[in-house]
C-alpha cells in the first residue's frame, strides 16, 4: 500500500546541510543556520532553516512548523475557489480540517468539512488539487459510484493519469 511505502522511505530522514525535502511536487535541499528565531524559508532551490542549535529536533520542529503552515495557506486557498460551485449545486461550502492519516490523502463529511493530509503538502499541485476535487465530488456523491465518476471526469478529465501520479510517489 502507498502511504506504507511513503513512510517507510521517510523513516529516517536527514535533518542535515543538503538533505532534499520536497515542497509541492519540487525538491529543495536544506540549508541550515543558527539564529535567535527559529525561522524556514525558501528561496533559490533552498529551504533556509535557521534554529538556535542545528539539532535534528530543532531543524525538525521548524520544518514540520512550517510545512504545516503551508500546507493550511495551499489547501485554504485551493478551497477557496470551490465556494461558487458548491454554492451553484447546493452543497455546504468546503472548510478545512487538516489531519494526518495514515492510509489517506483526504476526507470529505456531509457537513462540508473537507479534511486533508498535511503529507499532502510534499506533491505536485496537480496532485494537491485532484485530491481536493475528489473529495469535493464526495460532497455531491458520498460513494464512489458511477455519478461520482461522472462528476469526477467532468471536473477533471485527466484524474486517472494525476492520480497514478500521486500512486506513484508514495
Amino acid at each position: 500500500d502507498g502511504f506504507r511505502r511513503m513512510n517507510a522511505k521517510r523513516s529516517n530522514p536527514c535533518f542535515c546541510n543538503g538533505a532534499t525535502y520536497r515542497y509541492l511536487g519540487r525538491q529543495y535541499r536544506l540549508k541550515i543556520t543558527k539564529a535567535a528565531l527559529p525561522s524556514v524559508s525558501l528561496k533559490g532551490g533552498y529551504l533556509h532553516v535557521s534554529v538556535l542549535q542545528k539539532s535534528d529536533d530543532e531543524v525538525k520542529k521548524a520544518l514540520n512548523a512550517w510545512y504545516r503552515t503551508k500546507a493550511r495557506e495551499q489547501f485554504q486557498k485551493r478551497l477557496m475557489t470551490w465556494e461558487e460551485w458548491c454554492r451553484n449545486k447546493k452543497v455546504p461550502a468546503p472548510r478545512l480540517q487538516i489531519k494526518s492519516m495514515k492510509k489517506r490523502w483526504g476526507s470529505a463529511l456531509k457537513n462540508g468539512v473537507i479534511i486533508l493530509n498535511p503529507e499532502l503538502i510534499h506533491a505536485p499541485s496537480v496532485c494537491v488539487d485532484y485530491v481536493i476535487t475528489h473529495e469535493i465530488c464526495h460532497l455531491r456523491y458520498p460513494d464512489h459510484g458511477p455519478r461520482f465518476i461522472r462528476l469526477l471526469t467532468q471536473l477533471l478529465p485527466e484524474w486517472r493519469a494525476i492520480k497514478q501520479r500521486l500512486e506513484e510517489l508514495t
